[in-house]
């Protein structure tokens, strides 16, 4: 990936890089890379900092530091494309991160306060992804991620100390469950057991349980659904069958009457605007979207002004 540094004139320093997940939306930024085979497999990041070079760093020095909109709207007039293809959604991405993280450190302050704005009444619980979906055990496990949610926490600390636990103990569940060792699946959780999401869920909660944790935490999922969607069919490839829309929407909804589920990310393919109209209707937990929105703002807006989404990941 590309990593950007940006100094102040007091020598306070931001440095920000930008990863690329495995999952990726029709709509999302344009990652460059320079795409040639024989170069880290084509993967290079070469064009992105002569990008860096040429236009960015000339356009931003001088500028104030600390102001972000400031800086993030001179990247976006330099690149002048709506999914950042002249410069690169990571190029534009890493620089604007780095002079935020350059803001902090010049107003000696910790990145979360600084881009709070003010007083900071709540803290975000992290997800934690703890058995991930794909091919494992000669089985295949459509959803993408099953995750936890502490919950009932005073302190960041305590919420990822409940994570860790639940985490140690799925994996004593899965191994006992398969007569054999746990496997690590693509997202560094493990690899799904079964191809059945209840058995999913039904390990997670006996975790919960084994640890002591049950009114601490409550979990998500990522269907991750335009992976499994077949276009030309127009129907999902789920567990060795095809199923239509209405199918999905009712399994998704079955498992968050049964479980204590936070929220279902991407849960139909990612055009499907009024597929998730209609599951944000029928499922109980928070239907939210990322290769479904892609952060823009006009796939939001659509989104947000039909009912299909109630919360976007960031990316």
């Amino acid at each position: 990936m590309i990593e950007v540094d940006v100094i102040t004139e007091d020598g306070s320093l931001g440095r920000s890089g930008a990863s690329t997940g495995t999952s990726v939306g029709k709509n999302e930024s344009v990652v460059l890379r320079d795409g040639d085979p024989k170069l880290f497999a084509g993967l290079s990041v070469f064009k992105a900092i002569e990008n860096i070079k040429e236009y960015i760093e000339p356009a931003l020095v001088g500028m104030d530091v600390t102001d972000q909109k400031g800086i993030d709207q001179r990247l976006l007039e330099l690149d002048g494309t709506p999914n950042k293809e002249k410069l690169g959604g990571n190029t534009i991405n890493a620089a604007s991160f780095a002079a935020a993280r350059a803001g902090a450190a010049y107003t000696r302050q910790p990145f979360y306060r600084y881009m709070a704005l003010g007083e900071i009444k709540t803290h975000f619980a992290p997800a934690l992804n703890l058995i991930n979906g794909g091919t494992y055990y000669g089985i295949t496990q459509p959803f993408q991620e099953f995750m936890l949610i502490p919950r009932n926490v005073d302190t960041f600390m305590e919420a990822v100390q409940v994570g860790v636990e639940v985490f140690y103990k799925v994996g004593e569940l899965i191994e006992k469950y398969r007569k054999q060792p746990a496997i690590t699946g693509n997202y560094c959780g493990y690899g799904a057991p079964s191809d059945d999401p209840s058995v999913i869920f039904d390990i997670l909660m006996e975790a919960v349980a084994q640890t002591g944790y049950q009114n601490k935490a409550c979990f998500a999922m990522d269907c991750a659904a335009s992976e499994f969607y077949d276009e030309q069919k127009g129907l999902y490839l789920y567990r060795g069958k095809y199923a239509d829309r209405d199918e999905i929407i009712t399994i998704l909804s079955g498992l968050c009457t049964k479980y204590p589920i936070g929220f279902v990310e991407d849960a139909l393919e990612e055009e499907d605007f009024e597929g998730f109209r209609l599951a944000s209707q029928r499922i109980e937990a928070a239907v939210i979207g990322d290769d479904f929105l892609c952060t823009s703002i006009e796939r939001a807006k659509k989104a947000v002004n039909i009912g299909a989404v109630k919360g976007m990941i960031e990316a």
